[in-house]
């Protein structure tokens, strides 16, 4: 994809509310995700299943195009053709799902009007608005930019609605000869949804009448929800979450954060309303062993859960699962002094505070620290922490290490990561003895590590006509199958970072491209490469060095 250097790259981003703790809220992602990693097709999927539609008023020449599929962003406007009149209009728009609300939003797009009415071409006029109001209005020629190159986001409060739009109105007689007479581009949105009714269900069968449970335990279930749908089945244990059983195979209906905490999908609607005559199957080895309080409930999209089972006494008794409640004699020696089922363990990054997640650049050397102690605070020193490591890369698997750190006098532990490791879910886990199969406790901590680029230019003065050629590489591995995409841009004197080629890498990361000056005039460009992020190669988005060309 090749732009000239010439061209406008205009950003508005909107910013709400915070993201929203799990219970009542949802948010959806449509094109990329808060890691700019592609969560699928918008405006060209007929199933709509992101909330994105593109309508229209009258008969403009209505063009679009979805690049969301390869993390890159969708287009709707009109392009030249027959001249608008009075009251047309092309228009993109999010709609929340039945029973749910639109409450806040954060969104990175485009926006372009080159008609202009000094020039007698007309007036078109951007709205940007909910169905409870108008958010932005401006006339053109319009040219926005909020949020990209450092700037302040455009920021709203927003009332409980349905959908959100963005518009271009032709307010009287509209040339389509201009530059680009209308145009927007939407690269990533992020809408904070309210679902405040829980789902309804219960589970039958013979199971739920049985008083030991042993492998995977069946059950009959119903449920249904009017909002985002219903997602899992949590299964407590002594009035603690032990188990989340997923009630759908289908992606959309997958938290996609990193965050536990906050439910993020890629959907506007992400599981299914209703399950009627379903299974419910409950693996038992991966829940503590021995004599337990045990309930269930129903959860939906949001976090809202409703019991529909229990609170009842059960005997879990797996085959081959070792833990708290096992025989002694089956459990072996204690891992540590004053080991014990009871205990609290933590792990957070640096010598001090409670941060879980780290974001980084490229090539820096991190500590993960924690501490193991009782559930009365005595510590526990010289016992063994397991770790499992996993990347963000899509299907990476988890890599386990048994015998992991030793825990200090104080209780105290740390890890080191190597300097080149890419973004990961880091799990540390504490068994008590040492031929347990099951924690007595976990801990978890995640490192997001923004890609390293390396660029450089050659020559770095040139003549109109002249070309200049990149290389690069990119420095974190591993890389996908295929390559990786590599953003080239570019920024003059004045004006923002525009996109002006998209390359692939090759063989260890390397890249190439050459870009010829056509502008007539001396001017100095800044020039950088950016690697996006892919679901495919662990890393965030991250930019190389600049580097300047003087062109004479």
């Amino acid at each position: 994809m090749r732009r000239s250097l010439a061209a406008v790259a205009i950003a508005v981003a909107f910013a709400c509310v915070a993201a929203p703790a799990r219970g009542n809220d949802f948010s959806v992602y449509t094109c990329t995700d808060s890691s700019f990693r592609s969560v699928g097709r918008t405006i060209e999927d007929p199933s709509h299943i992101s909330g994105w539609t593109v309508g229209w008023i009258g008969s403009p020449f209505v063009t679009t195009s979805d690049g969301c599929p390869v993390g890159n962003h969708f287009t709707f406007g009109v392009h030249y053709g027959p001249a608008m009149t009075a009251g047309q209009a092309v228009s993109a728009r999010w709609t929340a799902a039945p029973g749910t609300e639109l409450v806040g939003l954060s969104a990175i797009w485009n926006g372009y009007s080159g008609i202009n009415p000094g020039q007698g071409q007309g007036t078109a006029r951007l709205t940007v608005s909910t169905d409870e109001g108008a958010l932005l209005t401006r006339d053109s020629p319009l040219s926005l930019g909020f949020g990209f190159g450092g700037g302040a986001p455009f920021s709203a409060q927003l009332r409980a609605a349905h959908w959100f739009e963005i518009r271009f109105t032709c307010l009287d007689q509209c040339a389509t000869t201009a530059d680009y007479p209308a145009r927007g581009e939407v690269a990533m949105a992020r809408f904070d949804v309210r679902d405040a009714a829980p789902p309804t269900g219960g589970v039958v069968g013979t199971a739920t009448d049985a008083q030991s449970w042993a492998g995977t335990v069946h059950f009959g279930l119903n449920a249904g929800d009017i909002g985002g749908g219903v997602a899992r089945v949590v299964v407590e244990a002594d009035g603690v979450d032990a188990l989340e059983v997923p009630l759908i195979a289908d992606s959309k209906c997958s938290d996609i954060g990193p965050d536990p905490a906050v439910a993020e999908y890629a959907a506007a609607q992400p599981c299914p309303l209703r399950i009627d005559n379903g299974s419910l199957d409950i693996d038992s080895t991966r829940l503590p062993q021995g004599q337990h309080t045990i309930r269930m409930l129903l959860e939906d999209a949001a976090g809202n859960r409703t019991p529909i089972y229990g609170p009842v006494v059960r005997r879990i008794a797996s085959d081959g699962a070792i833990g708290p409640g096992s025989d002694p004699a089956l459990r072996g020696a204690a891992n540590g002094d004053g080991a014990s089922d009871q205990v609290r363990l933590s792990a957070h990054w640096g010598k001090r505070g409670q941060r879980t997640l780290l974001v980084s650049r490229f090539g820096r050397t991190h500590v993960v620290r924690g501490r193991l102690r009782t559930a009365d605070g005595a510590p526990i020193a010289n016992a063994t922490i397991d770790v499992v490591s996993k990347t963000t890369a899509n299907n990476a698997r988890e890599l386990v290490k048994r015998g992991g750190p030793r825990t200090r006098s104080d209780g105290s532990w740390y890890l080191v990561l190597p300097r080149r490791a890419s973004s990961r879910d880091l799990s540390f886990r504490y068994r008590s003895h040492v031929n347990d199969t099951v924690a007595s406790a976990t801990a978890g901590a995640r490192l997001r590590v923004r890609a390293g680029v390396r660029l450089t230019i050659r020559p770095r003065v040139a003549n109109r006509g002249q070309a200049i050629r990149f290389r690069g590489r990119l420095l974190g591995a591993p890389l996908p199958r295929g390559g990786k995409q590599i953003v080239l841009m570019a920024r003059a004197s004045r004006g923002g970072w525009v996109r002006f080629n998209v390359v692939r890498s090759g063989a260890g990361g390397r890249f190439h491209a050459t870009y010829r000056f056509q502008q007539p005039g001396a001017a100095r460009y800044r020039f950088r490469a950016l690697s996006l992020a892919e679901a495919a190669y662990p890393y965030l988005a991250g930019g190389s060095n600049t580097v300047i060309v003087r062109k004479r």
